[in-house]
């Protein structure tokens, strides 16, 4: 789902985005899962969080990073 451009807080702003979209489709959801990069799952997972707040239990999908080897 694009999301506006921004030099700063992109993964909150795109968790808003998400948000507001579902709220505007009236699509009602209990659980979300975000499937991110490596290191930034915990902290992707506590933005959306933070955007849902206490009504959309936030799950993480950590997926292996591509542009690195991680045995060297």
């Amino acid at each position: 789902m694009p999301s506006p451009s921004s030099a700063q807080n992109r993964t909150f702003l795109d968790a808003v985005v998400i948000r507001n979209w579902l709220d505007h489709q009236e699509i009602k959801v209990t659980h979300l899962d975000v499937v991110t990069g490596g290191a930034h799952a915990r902290r992707s997972r506590s933005l959306y969080s933070l955007a849902f707040r206490d009504h959309v239990t936030i799950g993480v999908v950590s997926l292996k990073p591509d542009r690195y080897d991680l045995d060297t």
